[in-house]
């Protein structure tokens, strides 16, 4: 079998599997329009408002960071253009999809299996990690930023596909010094990388962020240019890192040499990144779920 048909029947595979989950994320659909948005020549402000305006459970959460710790000025931001002008559309880009993916992430009844609250914490953390390596390598902080936040998708589907066999306490007995990428596949065929790198280019987002999505366990497998996908797959350790849950199973230790090896970053400019990943994470309390 040529790799084209090999690559259409994993594809059929993959949908046929997602097409039996009940219950799945909703469509982030705010997060594809601001990122649409934002590879715009000339961006609109009203337009970036606006969009933002339509979902008041949305704006309601972002004027509460707004007006967090960080931001707060001498009066109470109450709305959605006084909150660019406080903290900069850049930022409130940020904001937005952060929120965006947190509910994308949180809405569906997994709790029960998955530690939903860490696994929002650890992808805003990757989300702040990628945007610091783009930076570094001078590549689209924004594009990263996104890719970072979804990039454990997956997971929220495999959950609610497999239920108990999924829960988070069982899985990490039953590792046995394999990485939970192998881990998934051995017991479901797919790991949650696939399945949330499918699942992204059915919601329509952009290839190149599906595809980090889908390899960023396995960067060897992802062709080349491959610098979107081994931003993901550095700025997934370096959160793990920062968290002190850093896999040390010998595929897992592969897939950073190789993440690192494509994006030319020895092992000082590895720890140099850390160190800048740490420092703004340390500004961006909302990104770890703290904002007050």
């Amino acid at each position: 079998m040529d790799n084209m048909n090999a690559t259409v029947l994993g594809r059929d595979k993959l949908d046929a599997y997602i097409d039996r989950i009940k219950s799945l994320p909703p469509t982030p659909s705010v997060m594809l329009k601001l990122l649409a948005l934002f590879k715009e020549p000339s961006l609109d402000t009203e337009e970036v408002v606006s969009l933002s305006r339509r979902d008041p459970a949305l704006t309601l959460e972002v004027l509460k960071i707004c007006n967090s710790a960080r931001y707060r000025g001498e009066e109470n931001v109450t709305d959605m253009f006084e909150a660019v002008t406080r903290v900069g559309l850049q930022e409130v880009y940020r904001i937005v999809m952060m929120v965006s993916a947190t509910s994308t992430i949180s809405l569906n009844n997994v709790d029960t299996v998955l530690e939903v609250e860490a696994l929002c914490r650890h992808s805003k953390a990757t989300a702040v990690s990628a945007e610091v390596v783009a930076k570094a390598i001078g590549e689209q902080e924004n594009t990263a930023f996104v890719a970072g936040l979804l990039h454990d998708i997956g997971k929220i589907a495999l959950a609610s596909a497999e239920g108990i066999r999924y829960r988070s306490s069982a899985v990490k007995n039953d590792l046995q010094g394999a990485s939970l990428s192998e881990w998934e596949k051995k017991h479901f065929g797919f790991d949650h990388g696939e399945v949330g790198g499918r699942l992204l280019e059915r919601w329509g987002f952009p290839q190149e962020i599906a595809l980090a999505v889908q390899y960023h366990h396995n960067v060897a497998r992802a062709g080349d240019p491959a610098r979107l996908t081994s931003t993901v797959a550095m700025a997934d350790w370096l959160a793990h890192a920062l968290e002190k849950k850093t896999a040390t199973d010998a595929s897992s230790q592969e897939n950073l040499a190789k993440a690192a090896s494509s994006l030319n970053l020895a092992t000082e400019a590895v720890t140099i990144l850390m160190g800048r990943v740490k420092e703004e994470l340390g500004r961006d309390a909302f990104a770890l779920g703290r904002a007050n």
